[in-house]
């Protein structure tokens, strides 16, 4: 697959990436686990340690707050995990960026990216207005030409309808995208829609990395531009 680079040159117009969000642009476990926090505590209930909370991330808030009571030995009957749900939205959403950062390198990346004339995007599990929240108060938005979230479409990653709107939206072909992300649902997506994957090595995973289908890999986001560039040769 080729992006349509020409060897040595900078004219990458039509070219386009696909960004996860957590694990991937910010690290921003630390935000959710707070949120989560609160939420056990006003029940009474010792609150989920980092790690644990961690390790659920990638599914949307409702499968970690489920999955959070789970792991804690308390699942909850479903009129009462919605309302956890609700209650978990309302504290993340009033601070999705408290305690996060972006991973280092990230703006550098993105600036050199957009230097290109590559478009951007960020297709995420998390909820489309929270998510521009968060990259609005990271100072991350303006990189960023489309945000599908979580509940913008009727599915959610790993369908690849998600990449097929980025596709529309960004209004690129589907063989000159590439998807960024950190996790084996990002790695499933991308294979589902027939694209190519690139692991961010220090995200959320948790499978070993060569148990997650990948064009390629990095640690450093410094490296990316350079990783992308060869790609598209």
């Amino acid at each position: 697959m080729s992006f349509g680079f020409r060897r040595g040159s900078r004219a990458t117009a039509g070219l386009a990436l696909i960004f996860d969000l957590d694990g991937t642009l910010v690290e921003s476990a630390a935000d959710l686990h707070a949120a989560a926090a609160v939420v056990f505590t006003e029940r009474g209930l010792a609150p989920p340690d980092l790690a644990s909370v961690t390790s659920l991330i990638g599914h949307g808030i409702s499968n970690l707050v489920e999955q959070c009571f789970i792991a804690a030995g308390t699942p909850l009957p479903k009129a009462n995990l919605g309302q956890a749900v609700e209650r978990f939205t309302e504290i993340y959403a009033a601070a999705p960026a408290e305690l996060s950062r972006t991973y280092p390198g990230v703006r550098a990346a993105l600036s050199a990216f957009t230097a290109r004339g590559i478009l951007l995007a960020v297709c995420t599990n998390k909820a489309e207005a929270v998510s521009r929240k968060m990259l609005e108060i990271m100072n991350l938005s303006a990189f960023f030409a489309l945000v599908i979230g979580g509940d913008t479409l009727a599915v959610r990653k790993p369908d690849p309808e998600m990449i097929h709107a980025c596709a529309r939206g960004l209004g690129v072909p589907l063989d000159r995208l590439c998807y960024v992300g950190d996790s084996e649902t990002d790695a499933a997506t991308a294979s589902a829609a027939r694209i190519r994957f690139v692991l961010f090595t220090r995200g959320y995973r948790k499978a070993a990395i060569r148990d997650i289908a990948h064009a390629e890999r990095f640690d450093n986001w410094l490296d990316l531009p350079t990783l992308i560039a060869r790609l598209a040769r």
